[in-house]
């Protein structure tokens, strides 16, 4: 279904994909600037294929700890070009299409094909990021629905390099391994000496950007990522910290996602705390749980654009 603009007509349609996991609130926001159109990758877990949105947090943790087999895939270029076509339909002029990191899918690929035999003008930005990455690649999409198609794709890809950055913690490597992520020797060396490694990305790859040996000194490195994002990212620009977990709400997420949420809160009632720092919680979409697997836990520091 298209989500259509409110207010006057725009010409400008989004198209992101399901990792964004977008809420109403993403939703009535964005559709004030554009209209929207989302394509969903697939999930299995055994035998039973679903639709990214179909799947529920806790089905997707719950198979993982049982053991189950979770495999995604990437949505085929027909995806895309129905939701072209339904936008071309709802009469927008161009498109913006948004695809999580081109390094861990080929949904990138998938819309670039698209793209290409599309009656419409589309311009395809592979955002180097996922989950909350992408929203705010889709937020600043939609502040620039009012720029030629080119100029708004430049301004999103520089914001995905520039404007947002991400750590993360696992429960387990096994996950990531098993999604090859991480190689076996790192995972098989992490769980022999029992280290925490505090991830990232880094041009759209996962990369290491610290090692412990607790959760609670990996909780640690998160909020000291934080303040120093907060130092290269804010200023005059309103910046936004995004904690993401990987279960249906932070009342149920492991303790180590409840403590980050009250560090970071801390940092930012602090006496030193930006003004225009805000602090949301995120569930990340159940295509990204199958690969980071349950309990994982992270934080988005993005700036926001303003409209």
């Amino acid at each position: 279904m298209v989500l259509p603009c409110a207010g006057s007509p725009v010409t400008r349609g989004i198209i992101v994909d399901s990792t964004a996991r977008l809420t109403p609130e993403d939703i009535k926001e964005l559709s004030a600037h554009c209209v929207l159109r989302t394509v969903d990758l697939t999930i299995r877990v055994g035998e039973e294929d679903r639709c990214d949105s179909a799947w529920t947090p806790t089905e997707v943790c719950s198979a993982l700890r049982r053991g189950q087999r979770v495999a995604t895939s990437m949505p085929e270029p027909d995806a895309f070009a129905h939701a072209l076509h339904e936008l071309e339909e709802a009469g927008v002029d161009d498109v913006l299409i948004l695809t999580m990191s081109g390094e861990m899918s080929g949904t990138f690929k998938s819309a670039r094909a698209a793209a290409a035999s599309s009656n419409l003008l589309a311009e395809v930005v592979d955002s180097l990021t996922l989950s909350a990455g992408l929203v705010g690649a889709a937020r600043v999409a939609a502040y620039t629905s009012g720029m030629e198609l080119d100029v708004a794709a430049k301004e999103v890809a520089h914001w995905c390099r520039n404007g947002t950055r991400v750590a993360f913690i696992p429960e387990s490597l096994d996950w990531l391994q098993a999604g090859g992520r991480i190689g076996a020797a790192a995972a098989l060396i992490g769980k022999t000496l029992s280290i925490v490694p505090v991830l990232g990305l880094s041009d759209g790859r996962v990369v290491t950007r610290g090692k412990v040996r607790t959760r609670s000194k990996a909780v640690a490195k998160l909020v000291d990522f934080v303040r120093e994002s907060c130092d290269v990212l804010g200023g005059e620009v309103p910046v936004d910290i995004v904690v993401v977990h990987s279960e249906q709400d932070v009342d149920g997420a492991n303790a180590a996602a409840r403590e980050l949420v009250d560090a970071v809160t801390e940092v930012v009632a602090g006496p030193d705390a930006d003004a225009q720092v805000n602090v949301e919680t995120r569930v990340v979409s159940t295509v990204v749980t199958g690969h980071v697997g349950p309990g994982t836990v992270g934080v988005f520091v993005q700036s926001r654009p303003s409209g």
